[in-house]
């Protein structure tokens, strides 16, 4: 009887190996799943930002009442020429973005001189009588040195509001 005996050299080609836990990829997922939230929460606050500036762009009259308001708050730590100015800023890039008037890059004189000589202007009478009462304190504001300048500052406060709270008028008519 020939009986042969198995080869003792056949070994199993791979060793058993300890699986991987699962922990590792669980973790992975969650800390993806939060960037990934952060990232969306970040881009949604800032478009809505951006969208809320973009309003405030478009429509000249809500800018300007928020640069007063801001101005109005500050009115006690800014000089009287400072404020003086910055309110005639705020009025003047008003006027410009809602009535196409160059009064931003005009002097109070200048533009004086142009409404004198009767050249268009797109801005309605009633705003342009008010715009001559206005600069006119601006400048005593910023130029004169008033010793009430205090008290004036809320009357400029009340003139800025003035002409950016009317309704324009539906003809526009000539100074004269």
């Amino acid at each position: 009887m020939n009986e042969t005996a198995p080869p003792d050299d056949i070994f199993d080609i791979y060793e058993p190996a300890i699986l991987p836990s699962f922990w590792p990829l669980v973790l992975a997922v969650v800390a993806a799943v939060v960037f990934l939230g952060i990232i969306v929460f970040c881009l949604v606050y800032f478009l809505r930002k951006d969208s809320q500036h973009a309003k405030a762009l478009i429509d000249p009259r809500r800018n300007a009442q928020a640069q007063l308001d801001a101005a109005a708050a500050e009115s006690g730590r800014l000089a009287p020429n400072e404020f003086g100015l910055r309110i005639s800023n705020t009025l003047k890039d008003y006027l410009l973005k809602r009535y196409d008037d160059p009064l931003r890059f005009e002097t109070t004189q200048e533009f004086f001189n142009r409404l004198s000589r009767e050249e268009s202007s797109h801005l309605p009478m009633a705003k342009r009588r008010e715009l001559v009462a206005f600069l006119q304190l601006c400048d005593e504001l910023k130029y004169a040195g008033l010793r009430e300048a205090e008290n004036r500052k809320q009357e400029l406060i009340q003139h800025a509001r003035t002409i950016i709270r009317e309704k324009p008028p539906t003809h526009h008519a000539p100074l004269g």
